[in-house]
């Protein structure tokens, strides 16, 4: 499952900049290994992958907007 960890606003000049959204999410990695009697097996280990979403806006309008789905989205 996917999750929101953290919301960062980068300003790039005078009202304009992105939001920056933090997510990680929890997945299980499979390895298929051969063991010494010819047999296979499947060994599965737990990962954490870490991404990021840029939302950018141009001007102080976009930027409210944004900003008010994000709170309604995270509510």
């Amino acid at each position: 499952m996917k999750k929101l960890v953290s919301i960062d606003e980068r300003i790039e000049g005078k009202d304009r900049g992105a939001f920056v959204l933090r997510w990680v999410e929890n997945t299980v990695e499979y390895s298929i290994v051969t063991n010494r009697d010819g047999t296979t097996s499947r060994i599965a280990k737990p990962a954490i992958q870490q991404s990021e979403t840029e939302l950018p806006f141009s001007d102080e309008h976009q930027r409210r907007t944004i900003e008010a789905e994000l709170q309604q989205a995270h509510c």
